[in-house]
């Protein structure tokens, strides 16, 4: 099946649909073709090409979905790359860390936990980063859940015609 990815008006990801869904919404109006494929349909009357990226001629509100809290986002929203010492690893290498440790009153949520490898996290143990004197990469955050759930759908292959749009393309 091919797939086309949707944009709102401001040229954000919205979701990825069929061709034919977008071909519905193109001849409805409702939307423009942003990007096509080298690839095209036949009618008995025409010839299109098919379109790869479209967008909404009009806005419309959509409640931002919450990203789960579990591993998997995490290590994408940190890029598999260890807080601590910046090194790049396969997820499975990975292991998770609380900032400020439990037992010092820290939480279980996205702005306390981080990916690390092996050896920092050992290294800090249940110690707060002054007293294990580490420092973070970057500060955990809640992700943003557009491209959290692109590449969760895309992981491996982005069509070249969404790359523009798509963060991690």
């Amino acid at each position: 099946m091919i797939s086309v990815l949707k944009l709102n008006q401001s040229y954000e990801p919205i979701e990825v649909i069929s061709w034919k869904d977008a071909i519905r919404l193109i001849f409805l109006e409702k939307a423009e073709i942003v990007n096509e494929y080298d690839k095209y349909v036949k009618t008995p009357q025409s010839l299109f090409k098919l379109p790869a990226v479209i967008r909404l001629n009009n806005a419309f509100s959509r409640p931002r979905k919450r990203i789960k809290f579990n591993r998997r986002n995490i290590i994408r929203r940190d890029k598999s790359c260890c807080q601590y010492c910046g090194e790049y690893f396969p997820a499975t290498k990975l292991t998770l860390d609380h900032v400020i440790p439990r037992s010092k009153g820290g939480k279980t949520n996205f702005e306390n936990i981080v990916s690390c490898c092996s050896a920092c996290n050992l290294k800090k143990g249940s110690k707060t980063l002054i007293e294990s004197g580490m420092r973070l990469r970057n500060k955990p955050i809640t992700p943003d859940w557009m491209p959290i759930e692109l590449v969760s759908l895309f992981e491996k292959s982005i069509p070249e015609e969404w790359k523009d749009f798509c963060y991690g393309g």
